[in-house]
């Protein structure tokens, strides 16, 4: 099952104090609804305390949306970096 994409829908991911305030700017500022995707079923509090709504993703699903290590297009070939 793939997740729709929904303008002005501000996903995020990762559990830092510069998402939570980005997060936080989304909602006030631009009154944008903010969710969770999380794999692992339990999203940190402070996740929870800045968004509008939870979804858990299944690990695969979320494997399968990953971008390739490498595109390309007209200007060039872009790598994803080696630490990702």
């Amino acid at each position: 099952m793939a997740l729709p994409l929904i303008a002005g829908l501000a996903l995020r991911y990762l559990a830092t104090e510069y998402v939570i305030q980005a997060s936080l700017i989304a909602r006030t500022t631009y009154a944008l609804p903010v969710g969770v995707i999380n794999p692992r079923g339990h999203p940190s509090r402070e996740l929870l305390a800045v968004s509008t709504f939870f979804k858990r993703i299944r690990p695969g699903l979320l494997q399968a949306s990953q971008f390739p290590e490498t595109l390309q297009d007209a200007q060039g070939t872009i790598s994803k970096p080696a630490a990702w």
